[in-house]
């Protein structure tokens, strides 16, 4: 069921129900889909949000940046019960859909909604440290396929983790594993990027998610998490993504 079209600039943008899922629409390209009955749904959102299972407790304090649809935004809260999560996105439509349509976040989540140019944000940032950020700013090619809207260098990589606290996450989003290659991933050395660097990967998309510490983060303790949650751990999530300890250059 259409519930709603409009344009985005000049791109087309759509948001529909299918049963219990809403999903969001950019030029036919699909950029969320969010059902409060499942807690996992084998997409690209689910590895943004399950990267906080590398923190040493819940995440209290998240930046994101990218909103899009917010499924992100609802997992960590409704799975997480993070206190405080900020939002950054230069769509106001975004920020407009998000609310008309797709907020599932808890009631008690202190959220904040940021229309603003991300780089503008985290350049400007003067505020708690966040222990999750995550990156996942996009923008639409000259073909409608969505592209990272900034480069992941080392200046970007510092920025955002100058904003984090010593155990803190940071999860970047790619779009698929030459994106990842070209960014300055090759060339940051993560005190052996086997123990403190993931690759997500959902088995419906090429997108690569790098989870990012200064902790243990090898694969068998990343499962072990996802085991012991009591929502993420009932959900068949090893048949939904893969992981992927290191960089893998």
């Amino acid at each position: 069921m259409l519930l709603y079209r409009g344009t985005d600039g000049s791109v087309a943008v759509e948001v529909r129900r299918y049963d219990d899922a809403i999903e969001l629409t950019r030029d036919g390209i699909l950029h969320t889909s969010y059902s409060p009955d499942m807690p996992l749904t084998g997409d690209v959102w689910d590895c943004l949000a399950l990267g906080s299972l590398l923190l040493p407790a819940p995440p209290k304090n998240v930046l994101v940046l990218g909103l899009g649809g917010g499924a992100v935004v609802n997992l960590l809260s409704r799975y997480q019960n993070c206190e405080r999560l900020v939002a950054v996105d230069l769509s106001k439509m975004c920020l407009n859909l998000f609310e008309r349509f797709f907020c599932d976040a808890d009631a008690d989540l202190d959220l904040k909604l940021v229309h603003q140019n991300a780089r503008e944000f985290v350049e400007n940032y003067d505020g708690a440290p966040f222990d999750y950020v995550v990156d996942d700013v996009f923008r639409e090619d000259d073909d409608g396929e969505p592209i990272r809207a900034i480069e992941f260098s080392f200046a970007w990589y510092e920025t955002l983790c100058s904003l984090m606290t010593p155990d803190g996450v940071l999860v970047a989003n790619f779009g698929d594993a030459d994106e990842r290659r070209q960014s300055c991933l090759n060339e940051v050395d993560f005190d052996s990027s086997e123990e403190n660097a993931l690759v997500l990967r959902s088995t419906e998309s090429l997108n690569e998610i790098v989870a990012l510490t200064t902790r243990r983060a090898d694969s068998r303790f990343f499962w072990s998490q996802v085991r012991k949650h009591p929502a993420w751990g009932t959900s068949d999530a090893r048949k939904l993504m893969t992981v992927k300890a290191g960089l893998f250059r």
